[in-house]
């Protein structure tokens, strides 16, 4: 009998955290799952771990490839998968042993095509919790085009967006319209995913429950990786929501997008700061960003609608065209995040 759900958790050099993720899928309340573990050519112990576990549990499938990326060690994930749902884990989070029951129970009940939940957001410095903070969403059934503008109001709009390790998507609509990760994409490459899942989708529903911790390394999560382009990618993703929410959806003026694009260029700077680039470079960076034609139609738009605090505080900033200003408010926001332990 095929499994309900299969859950996709693609592995490079996780030692680390692997066997809270897989422990925490073996203790499910449902029992009808299979795990795919896709190493991602690990030069650590993750393999080892895995190797282990499959000697515990049959229902853990298990692939090695060569290091190609998180998109594609998706797609291996997802080409092998058998069960009626697909979700995804990442290597360093865990799940609550309830939690694929519930979104599962869910799914059946609701017969969307593509669904949210909301998640917990756990911060942890030198492998110790700090805290905790849930996300939680109200519950949403969005069956038309009208639902969806309503919708578009709501301050946790843009979250339909971003991750795919908080939703769970049906197999055969994903095999149907032929949805895949771009393996291309090295950055943002969840959006363009779940923009083609929305595209298609019938319906979406939005779920009232969170049990996936996103667990936030606080000493490594800005450090990540500055790379240059970071920008440019930016601009992508501004422009792929932008262009999807006036074509499918109907939305003439993306607040979402708007939002998500200046945020990014805060981040893009909090990289570069961490990564302990040059004075002249951040500088020229920022000087990038106030030129950029998107950063004109954000602001233009955010002064026109906008449902998130957060974002309207961005607009501001940016807004005044000061270098200086902007870098000030980047040093703040870094230092209100290290304050609030985020």
């Amino acid at each position: 009998m095929s499994p309900v759900l299969s859950i996709i958790l693609p592995v490079y050099n996780g030692e680390a955290f692997l066997e809270r993720a897989l422990e925490s899928v073996l203790s499910q309340t449902l029992q009808n799952w299979e795990l795919i573990v896709i190493n991602d050519g690990s030069t650590d112990c993750s393999g080892a771990i895995v190797r282990r576990f499959l000697s515990v549990d049959t229902r853990i499938r298990y692939q090695e490839q060569e290091n190609r990326g998180l998109s594609a060690a998706r797609n291996a994930g997802f080409r092998l998968a058998k069960g009626a749902y697909i979700a995804f884990l990442d290597a360093d989070d865990y799940v609550e042993p309830d939690y694929y029951q519930r979104l599962t129970e869910s799914a059946v009940y609701y017969e969307s095509d593509f669904f949210m939940a909301g998640f917990l957001r756990d911060f942890v410095k030198q492998g110790k919790k700090v805290h905790s903070v849930s996300v939680l969403f109200r519950e949403e059934i969005l069956a038309s085009i009208q639902k969806k503008q309503v919708f578009s109001d709501n301050v946790s709009f843009y979250h339909l967006y971003i991750h795919v390790w908080n939703k769970l998507y049906q197999r055969d609509f994903l095999v149907r319209h032929g949805i895949f990760f771009d393996e291309a994409l090295r950055y943002g490459e969840d959006v363009t995913y779940n923009l083609a899942c929305l595209a298609a989708a019938r319906s979406v529903t939005v779920l009232p429950l969170a049990g996936y911790h996103y667990v936030c390394h606080m000493n490594e999560r800005i450090t990540g990786d500055w790379k240059p382009g970071l920008l440019g990618e930016n601009c992508r993703i501004y422009n792929e929501i932008d262009r999807f929410e006036r074509t499918v959806w109907k939305l003439s003026e993306s607040w979402v997008a708007s939002g998500m694009f200046l945020r990014g260029c805060f981040l893009t700077l909090e990289k570069m700061m961490q990564a302990e680039k040059t004075s002249g470079d951040i500088r020229a960076e920022v000087q990038r960003i106030l030129a950029a034609d998107e950063t004109y139609r954000s602001i233009s738009r955010l002064k026109k609608r906008c449902a998130s605090a957060e974002f309207a505080v961005y607009r501001m900033i940016v807004g005044m065209k000061r270098p200086g200003l902007f870098l000030f408010a980047v040093w703040v926001r870094q230092w209100v995040k290290r304050i609030m332990r985020r």
